[in-house]
């Protein structure tokens, strides 16, 4: 930990410390109930009872009030927000383990994945925020796996944070709720120990292992009662992708007691280790990848590895940029070598000097691709093999110049953005490094269980928390948490991406609240908040840009993944060799920045019937990040912030440390109106603006270019308009909301290939639970949306036949090489102008996704259930060239239970339904594969 983040620390607690002495002072009022005595400690048999009240034995009905929204205890029915809430027997019963499976109980929790790393979800279609007791934990992001089935519940909120959080993201919010021995509902502790074991054995060598114990304990120095719960996950398991696996240790333990009559401590922590692969998806997608079930098998014919010891370095990266053809105006380290002009026929676009990342010129959206060219629809293999000559004399020497594959024509953009035909066409080149092995293509049978994103990530994860409560009048809350949280990550990836980084925050919050009425008729609440946030993080990584499509996945009649990496496609990563002679790290930062703010809400009712909730807060940020000396400068700039240089050599490290600092200060505001126009039917519409801080999802950290020269805070807002229903005695709850929501400034970096950061969502969503009677609910949810650009400008990645690379076929006219082929070796991005109005909706968005869980309980003993969900359409990519069709998949489980052991059997994906989601880039990422596991529960 640094003296930063020591004396960030040493403040926190002496703020706790003396917010649990300002507690000590306020009395409790005259209709503060009798102090608790030891005698109010009840013996409760089970953490679970045995029904849920109404038959509700399976727990889904949402009937405890929540705080975790506005700051108010308030039912779900009466919170003008869209909110799910799903306690840990149900996360269980559905077989929700993955980040991904929580689309079937939230409507509006579709999430796509980096990699096929399941930590974060994406809440209206924007990554969500982490909330762990009310209090903000890092972004899990693509860095270490979620568990969710160490909580007692989970609360999905959808929209910003209310104004006693802080500032956060737009689309929602999930915070988690440990297990403990205290429930909330009815602030009594065990007192005897109860718990449970549970084994899981399933498909692809599933192994999961789970304990928990509850009961009480005592203080000797206080003469206290409380109670504690120990809760430990263990998995070792395989995967349904061949190259991944999973190590997942957690241990969270909570500790709770009063320290006075009308106060109680509660503490705890949370300790995680995760490892595992990395399993990334299908890269070489092609719309055959959907329709025929096929993949391309291929590589490339230049030789990369020029030391032949496997691997490539960065040095024979930046070789293969100028080897065989003069291609860039520029002056290198060689003067055999060293250009001084180019010719009008081999203009060559690129970007900071990377051999695999290339920006092709911008040529209007009036064709079916995006270029005007003079290419034919097709090219034969003769072609192909002929390759493309052209002598210049402006080149040195007048050399000819061969390369081998076909050469991109396109015209140059007019004034009107469009292609300017009248002028002359202009080869686009793509490095040597790209060229492609004729003889090595073939279209094969797509192995889905077959893919590799980088090869392993390792995470170590641990929490600590304390608060001081006084919430025994329900009129009346003081409360101080302190929360810290921190991981250190490993990803290593020949890809190549590699990466470690350490995010620490620790947080102070004093909330106090009171509720008055001052008359019959009328009631107001009243909160207030302040908080002091601290970060001190660090993230290093090599490579900005990942050559995901070099490496064929496939098989290859290969037994492991390993025999399918060949020098000519395996890269050195910083993990097992730094340096120009391997990877050298070309992103490095350390970030510390102190986020304090104070917030105020207020919640009014009138007549029982209307509620006007109102609340406000101002946020201020320092912050100050360093790029250390030694980092590695890509495109050739030893001036960060300043333009890139063209120097090709061993002279691209910084020098010195570059260091920004600056302060930001902003606010934010949410307005809400609800009114119960019926019993049980309460209609709302809410509106909210958020600030929040601009950094990276990562690890948090700020870069030095260009956001600390620009603001530290941007600005979403949100509009929702719905109802609550809760009727039929409250067997039944539903909800329905209407909304739109827009984010803005964003930084580029948390959204996958950078681009357009100005985005809005809406739509609608729905949910219904419904405990029809003790042997038969119903749970069902929807969500309807669409999310687009709110400018059409920035930089995308395309795939090589929407520039307008053609099919090379053979004499019968059978492709042997596809157009999207001339772009797998490295990646090909495009700059948007702001004037298109084309392509800005958001890629890899289904228009629909719908989910009908029935639950079947015909004796105590036996439960029987299923869920059905159906997603819509989505385009892979920003361009809309492939496209997913619809799917349905059914999931069914059957259970037997008595009140000591039961058994659990549970099939996902019954009939294998083929399914995707989005992956990074282009890629796709098999979903639900079909699976089977058992589960025993053995409770004491």
């Amino acid at each position: 930990m640094t003296s930063n983040a020591c004396r960030a620390l040493g403040a926190l607690l002496l703020a706790g410390g003396c917010a649990v002495h300002a507690q000590l002072i306020p009395t409790p009022s005259s209709n503060t109930p009798p102090a608790k005595t030891d005698e109010d400690v009840v013996v409760l048999e089970r953490f679970v009872t045995e029904d849920g009240g109404d038959g509700d034995s399976n727990f889904v009905l949402p009937k405890t009030p929540t705080r975790s929204v506005f700051g108010f205890a308030r039912s779900l029915d009466e919170t003008p927000r869209s909110v799910t809430v799903v306690n840990a027997s149900l996360l269980d019963n559905l077989g929700i383990r993955n980040s991904e499976d929580l689309v079937k109980i939230a409507p509006s929790a579709y999430s796509n994945f980096r990699f096929g790393l399941q930590g974060n979800i994406s809440i209206r279609n924007q990554t969500s925020d982490f909330y762990f007791r009310g209090m903000k934990r890092i972004d899990p992001q693509g860095n270490f796996r979620t568990l969710w089935t160490a909580n007692d519940s989970l609360e999905i909120v959808r929209g910003p944070a209310s104004p006693i959080y802080g500032g956060g993201r737009i689309g929602g919010y999930v915070n988690f709720n440990p297990k403990t021995a205290r429930l909330a509902n009815t602030g009594k502790y065990l007192e005897k120990n109860s718990g449970q074991f549970r084994l899981t054995y399933g498909s692809y060598n599933k192994k999961i292992a789970t304990g928990e114990v509850g009961g009480p304990v005592d203080i000797p120095f206080l003469n206290k009662k409380g109670g504690f719960h120990i809760y430990a996950y263990l998995e070792s398991s395989d995967h349904y992708k061949l190259n991944s696996f999973e190590e997942q240790e957690l241990v969270q333990g909570t500790l709770s007691f009063d320290l006075t009559e009308a106060m109680r401590i509660e503490t705890g922590f949370v300790l995680q280790h995760s490892k595992g692969g990395l399993p990334g998806g299908i890269n070489r997608t092609t719309q055959e990848t959907i329709t025929r079930g096929t993949y391309w098998d291929g590589g490339f014919s230049y030789q990369l590895d020029e030391n032949r010891d496997g691997s490539i370095s960065e040095r024979e990266s930046r070789n293969a940029y100028f080897r065989g053809t003069p291609q860039l105006s520029a002056e290198t380290n060689d003067p055999a070598r060293r250009v001084t002009t180019i010719g009008p026929s081999l203009y060559f676009f690129g970007t900071v000097n990377d051999t695999f990342l290339r920006t092709i010129p911008w040529q209007g959206s009036t064709h079916v691709g995006l270029a005007r060219t003079i290419n034919p629809a097709t090219i034969t293999l003769a072609q192909f093999n002929a390759g493309y000559l052209d002598t210049s004399p402006t080149l040195v020497g007048g050399q000819s110049v061969q390369r081998q594959g076909y050469q991109l024509m396109v015209y140059p953009t007019g004034p009107n953005g469009l292609p300017n035909t009248a002028a002359a066409p202009q080869a686009f080149f793509l490095p040597p490094a790209w060229d492609l092995d004729a003889s090595s293509f073939r279209e094969v049978a797509l192995n889905k269980r077959m893919s590799h994103g980088e090869d392993y990530y390792e995470a170590n994860i641990g929490g600590f928390f304390f608060d001081v409560i006084n919430d025994f009048n329900d009129d009346y809350l003081i409360k101080n948490q302190t929360f810290l949280d921190g991981h250190r990550q490993i990803k290593d990836g020949r890809n190549p991406f590699s990466q470690r980084q350490a995010p620490f925050t620790a947080e102070n919050k004093t909330t106090v609240s009171k509720m008055f009425a001052p008359k019959e008729w009328l009631t107001i609440d009243a909160l207030a908040s302040a908080n002091v946030h601290y970060t001190d993080t660090y993230r290093v990584s090599t490579s900005p840009t990942d050559y995901d499509f070099r490496r064929s996945l496939v098989l290859n009649n290969a037994s492991r993944v390993e025999d399918t990496f060949t020098p000519n496609d395996t890269f050195y990563s910083m993990i097992n060799k730094r340096g120009y002679d391997g990877s050298p790290p070309s992103f490095t930062a350390k970030s510390q920045y102190t986020m304090s703010g104070f917030g105020a809400l207020t919640d009014i009712t009138l007549f029982q019937k209307l509620n006007i909730m109102l609340g406000g807060r101002w946020d201020y940020v320092d912050a100050k990040t360093t790029e250390p000396a030694g980092t590695y400068q890509k495109g050739g700039s030893t001036n960060p912030g300043g333009p890139f240089s063209t120097i090709a050599g061993t002279g691209l490290f910084s020098d010195r440390d570059y260091s920004a600092h600056a302060s930001d200060d902003d606010y934010s505001w949410s307005a809400s109106v609800s009114y119960e126009l019926l019993d049980g039917v309460r209609p709302y519409v809410t509106y909210a603006e958020q600030a929040l801080i601009i950094n990276n999802a990562s690890a948090g950290e700020l870069s030095v270019r260009p956001l600390l020269t620009d603001q530290l805070l941007g600005r979403s807002s949100m509009v929702e308009a719905g109802a609550k229903f809760s009727l039929f005695k409250e067997r039944l709850f539903a909800a329905v909301a209407f909304f739109e929501q827009t984010r803005i400034s964003f930084d580029t970096l948390t959204t996958v290939g950078g681009g357009a950061n100005n985005t809005l969502s809406r739509g609608w969503e729905g949910e219904l639970r419904y405990v029809i009677n003790p042997q038969w609910t119903v749970i069902a949810g929807a969500s309807f949306s669409q999310a687009k650009y709110l400018q059409g400008g920035g930089v995308f990645g395309l795939d090589a036949r929407t520039v307008g690379y053609p099919d090379v076929v053979d004499e019968s006219g059978k492709v042997v090489i596809p157009a999207e082929a001339f772009g797998w070796g490295g990646r090909l991005n495009t700059v948007i102008p702001d004037s298109e109005p084309d392509f800005r909706e958001i890629e890899g968005i289904p228009d629909r996704v719908v989910n009908v869980t029935v639950i079947y309980t015909p004796t105590p003993h036996w439960v029987f259930q299923s869920t059905v969900y159906h997603q819509g359409t989505f385009a892979t990519d920003r361009f809309h060239t492939i496209h997913v069709g619809a799917a349905t998949t059914v999931d069914g489980m059957i259970g037997y239970r008595t009140k000591t052991w039961e058994v659990n059997v549970n099939v996902m994906n019954i009939f294998d339904e083929e399914i995707w989601n989005k992956g990074s880039l282009l890629w796709l990422d098999p979903k639900f594969p079909r699976t089977l596991d058992v589960s025993y529960v053995y409770k004491f």
